[in-house]
């Protein structure tokens, strides 16, 4: 007996040797070969060849399958079945394909695997029904084991990214993460959704648990420490901060290392050097570039002798940014394109996200005289668009790393135009070749500081911050709800007079309309809270210590962090809860530009100043203090100050920025006279004139437009200030 089992183990590996010896042979053979094989583990080993050579050999999938399944291995038999399904959509591949899900007793997986079959055809053909199809049996898979843990992921993926619905993703990736709770991929992307609805609490939870599983993640330690930087929370944040320093550094001395833990972005308020800065915005810049070709994108060339052949009688002049809606891009540039020269300019605004049908993007759109919204397009059509369509000379970003997880930097990293600028949100390098200019002004980055720059910049006279704060709009309710053209804001609003003591301003608010107490000195930062830290805490618990009665007014900007600033206020001596004042954040710019002007003074933060909220203040005739850093985000307050002719309240020192503090609140004079001279000049100042900023920026274009066509490399270029208005804005709708 034992002669004749070993016969027959020694035929069936003469087959097996046949069929792994014999590349040439044909799929008959490996099936003629498999259906022979007396022995099913020898079978399937043929058929398993079979499908590896022809891997869409409907046959060789359909006999593993059938083999495994009448082997007793059901799991097994589901893959080569679910590829024969795929195949051939017949009755014999689908009663197989369900015979072997009913005998294995998991029949959820047989509707998750016809789930993934519709998905990716509806995704394949662009057909929504057959993702709404996917949907369905994903559903039912979640009826037959709400534990499926595939259906739960993929109802995830369909409701993250094909048919959006925030609060669906949510649900499936927590229930998720909750049957394997200690799958790190499943925890950082449950807490990056909880991050994406503004559940800061409960993102953290999720990030703290993936960073005890594995810290030396780098995304996890970053963004667990943003978190805790937006909702205030400064437990150990030094040691975070340096922690999370030190995987990027590592990470940069792998030049094929391309997502580094800390994000440009992020940097911005972290403490960090300029060479460091430098080096982070590079490799970046090269990730935007490696996305672009995964993405099938390649570099455009320019030749300087071709661009002149397009013989434009107009310079053509593109901003793109996904920050044409109601975001601080908009509010800054709401009355910006209208002053454009028409007939040395034709300029063009892409918008990449769609229209939230704000005030900001109906007042854009209807003064530039091309805005293109490209949200639907895809990128490779986009840059079509740009080069070839409309023959952009100058591509202008208004995103930088901003916006990171909607902006469409692959758009830039391809070079669509001939020169590229880097524009107005990101206050800092962006590292790239492909961008060739920033815009900035001397006092942000002087000429020391100019090697920390990877493009060449673009110097406006006075400074870079553009502004429309003489032509704000109105956006509250009743206008949006009668569809009427906005109104400007009236600067008689500012206009105090007092009725029994109490100042009121032209619309007859007094302090206790925004929260404020009758008495007492006002300290006030509108800062977003993640730009707060311990020190400036201290210094500003200090000085409510100092000054009696006084208070201090911030905005609450994310709910999660009032609790987390009482808590410090308390550690430092401030115990009595009226003593800060949290001011809920407001749409309606004219309005926080009024009660802003009932602060009696603001306070800038060190490692990234105020930028939008210093110019708000100013023109709202209040002071602002401010210490000037050695970063372009940390000088930017104090530039404009200086503008405005406030120098006396700009800082070198921490000490010099305290002392500045105390002696505004303490003389009245010296307090009375600056909000005197702002009241005085708000009409006047160039930092106000946006007509003006437009046509020194045009003076720069045509400079820097010069020096392509002349064929000479990028250089640093110095705009005068010698410009007159003198063009035609007839077509400006004011």
């Amino acid at each position: 007996m034992s002669f004749i089992i070993y016969l027959l183990l020694l035929i069936h590996l003469i087959i097996y040797c046949h069929c792994t010896c014999h590349s040439e042979m044909s799929e008959k053979q490996f099936l003629k070969s498999g259906a022979k094989a007396d022995n099913p583990k020898v079978a399937q080993e043929c058929f398993s060849l079979c499908t590896k050579k022809f891997s869409d050999s409907l046959e060789c999938h359909f006999s593993l399958g059938k083999s495994l399944l009448e082997s007793g291995e059901y799991e097994l038999s589901h893959p080569p079945l679910f590829k024969a399904v795929q195949l051939e959509n017949s009755p014999r591949t689908w009663e197989m394909f369900k015979r072997s899900y009913s005998e294995s007793g998991f029949p959820e997986l047989m509707l998750v695997d016809l789930g993934i079959l519709n998905l990716e055809n509806g995704v394949k053909q662009r057909n929504y029904p057959l993702v709404e199809k996917a949907k369905y049996y994903f559903d039912k898979a979640l009826e037959i084991n709400p534990s499926c843990l595939q259906a739960h992921m993929y109802l995830f993926n369909i409701y993250q990214n094909l048919i959006p619905n925030p609060k669906l993703s949510l649900l499936h990736v927590t229930i998720a993460a909750q049957i394997e709770d200690n799958d790190i991929y499943l925890l950082e992307i449950a807490g990056s959704r909880y991050f994406g609805v503004k559940n800061f609490f409960k993102s953290m939870e999720y990030y703290e648990k993936a960073y005890r599983l594995n810290s030396t993640i780098g995304t996890i330690a970053s963004t667990r420490s943003y978190i805790k930087q937006l909702i205030s929370n400064w437990t150990e944040m030094k040691e975070d901060f340096d922690y999370v320093i030190k995987l990027t550094r590592k990470e940069l001395k792998n030049p094929d290392f391309l997502e580094t833990s800390l994000h440009p972005f992020q940097a911005l308020s972290y403490p960090v050097d300029c060479e460091l800065r430098l080096e982070l915005t590079r490799r970046y810049a090269k990730r935007e570039l490696a996305a672009a070709a995964k993405g099938g994108l390649k570099p455009f060339s320019h030749d300087p002798k071709l661009v002149k052949k397009r013989n434009h009688s107009r310079l053509h002049v593109a901003y793109i940014s996904s920050d044409f809606r109601s975001k601080v891009a908009s509010y800054l540039l709401q009355n910006y394109f209208g002053y454009h020269d028409r007939k040395n300019f034709q300029i063009f605004c892409i918008a990449t996200t769609s229209d939230d049908k704000s005030f900001y993007r109906r007042k854009i759109a209807a003064q530039c005289e091309h805005f293109i919204d490209v949200s639907n397009q895809r990128d490779a059509d986009v840059v079509q668009l740009i080069n070839q369509k409309y023959e952009i000379d100058i591509l202008i970003d208004v995103d930088g790393y901003s916006n990171q997880f909607i902006r469409r930097t692959p758009i830039i990293a391809v070079q669509p135009a001939p020169i590229q600028i880097h524009f107005l949100i990101h206050p800092s390098t962006f590292g790239a070749d492909y961008i060739q200019y920033l815009v900035a002004d001397p006092f942000v980055i002087p000429p020391e500081n100019q090697k920390y720059f990877h493009e060449k910049i673009i110097y406006m006279p006075h400074y870079y911050l553009v502004n429309s704060h003489m032509s704000i709009i109105s956006t509250e309710q009743k206008a949006i709800q009668d569809e009427k053209i906005p109104t400007f804001f009236d600067h008689n609003q500012f206009i105090e007079r007092k009725e029994n003591g109490v100042i009121k301003n032209g619309l007859g608010e007094t302090r206790e309309t925004f929260g404020l107490p009758k008495k007492g000195f006002v300290f006030a930062s509108f800062n977003n809270n993640y730009k707060y830290d311990p020190e400036i805490w201290d210094l500003w618990m200090s000085l409510l210590h100092s000054v009696k009665g006084s208070v201090l007014w911030i905005l609450k900007v994310i709910k999660e962090s009032e609790m987390f600033l009482r808590k410090e206020a308390a550690i430092r001596g401030i115990t009595d809860p009226s003593r800060i004042i949290f001011a809920d954040f407001v749409n309606d710019q004219t309005t926080n530009l009024r009660r802003i002007r009932f602060a009696d003074l603001v306070l800038d933060t060190f490692v990234y100043g105020a930028h939008t909220t210093c110019s708000d203040s100013l023109f709202a005739g209040t002071p602002v203090v401010s210490l000037a850093g050695n970063t372009f985000a940390s000088r930017v307050c104090a530039g404009q100050l200086h503008v405005i002719g406030l120098p006396q309240f700009v800082a070198n020192t921490t000490q010099q920025y305290k002392d500045i503090i105390l002696k505004a609140a303490q003389d009245k004079k010296f307090l009375t006279d600056a909000r005197t001279h702002l009241d005085k000049v708000r009409n006047t100042t160039v930092l106000f004139d946006t007509q003006l900023y437009v046509k020194q920026f045009e003076k720069g274009l045509k400079k820097i437009w010069k020096i392509y066509l002349k064929e000479e490399a990028p250089r640093h270029i110095y705009v005068d200030d010698k410009t007159e208005k003198n063009v035609d804005l007839s077509h400006l709708e004011l």
